[in-house]
């Protein structure tokens, strides 16, 4: 999405971590590990959710895709110990000859296995091995605001704006007032959890609330101003299991500019990053994506 092509495949650990990496990794988080192989979280829970309650150990899952989770209960550990551990877990892997995209540190609550659930989510995921729109943009001058976890994803050693998707819209005009020229990425990540747990009146009930708040939104937007409405990835509360599903994902762009509908249609993850160099004159900076911005051009009047 922010211009940054994957040439290569990850790797997967589908026999659970190496075990010289999980054991390097026992001893420098000084907790031990409890379990090490592909598991899903539920079934983590189920299964070694008691043991680690009662010892303060950790659980190691891996996943089909290219993910390593860390977990352990709210009552065994911090959130700032959880982190550390998450970090120390992801620079091992940084200097391992393996291409992992993502350590995953979860909290979980509960007592006993019938009521364990997945608390909170933190992302460790792999720096970007290039420049991306947002390096393009500072380098630039350009301002970049950031709402939610993007800062992690980018590599950026400052902190990010966090909050839940109430927070997040309120930070967003907030600083739509504020007329800043640049990008601001808001992330409303809530609709997740509500999809991983199959609970389409959860996830309907956040989605009307989002529809509410972008109409905020929308409302502020100044004349130059260009909206982009996306997800990225598709997360069906109906469809059976608890994996991320496959449909396309939205893809809505508005600005007052705008005064009629016009159908973009199929477009790549990568165009987005590509209109927004486009808009700055920069579309020659990075090689992958095409802009969309003359198309919108078209439906200007």
């Amino acid at each position: 999405m922010m211009g940054l092509a994957t040439t290569a495949e990850p790797d997967v650990f589908f026999d659970g971590v190496p075990l010289e990496i999980a054991t390097n990794f026992a001893n420098k988080a000084m907790r031990p590990v409890l379990s090490n192989s592909l598991l899903n979280i539920q079934t983590a829970l189920k299964d070694y959710g008691l043991e680690q309650l009662a010892t303060g150990g950790l659980l190691l899952a891996t996943a089909s895709s290219s993910s390593v989770w860390l977990i352990a209960h709210e009552h065994t550990i911090s959130v700032a110990e959880l982190k550390e551990d998450c970090q120390i877990l992801r620079t091992m892997l940084d200097n391992s000859p393996y291409t992992i995209e993502n350590v995953n540190g979860l909290l979980f609550s509960g007592n006993r296995p019938t009521n364990f659930y997945p608390q909170e989510l933190y992302k460790f995921p792999l720096a970007p091995p290039s420049p991306t729109v947002i390096d393009c943009l500072l380098k630039e001058g350009y301002a970049v605001k950031l709402i939610g976890k993007s800062t992690q994803f980018f590599g950026l050693a400052r902190k990010e704006i966090i909050g839940n998707n109430k927070e997040s819209f309120v930070q967003l005009q907030e600083l739509i007032d504020k007329k800043f020229t640049g990008v601001c990425i808001a992330e409303v990540g809530e609709m997740e959890q509500f999809g991983k747990a199959r609970n389409p009146e959860g996830f309907g009930t956040e989605l009307m609330r989002i529809d509410h708040e972008l109409t905020k939104v929308i409302d502020k937007l100044q004349d130059d101003d260009l909206l982009i409405v996306t997800g990225n990835f598709g997360n069906d509360p109906t469809y059976p299991g608890e994996k991320h599903t496959r449909e396309y994902v939205p893809l809505l762009v508005t600005s007052p500019h705008l005064k009629q509908n016009i159908s973009l249609g199929g477009k790549s993850f990568s165009d987005i990053g590509a209109t927004i160099l486009d808009n700055y004159d920069l579309g020659d900076k990075l090689p992958v994506g095409n802009s969309f911005l003359r198309e919108l051009f078209s439906a200007y009047q």
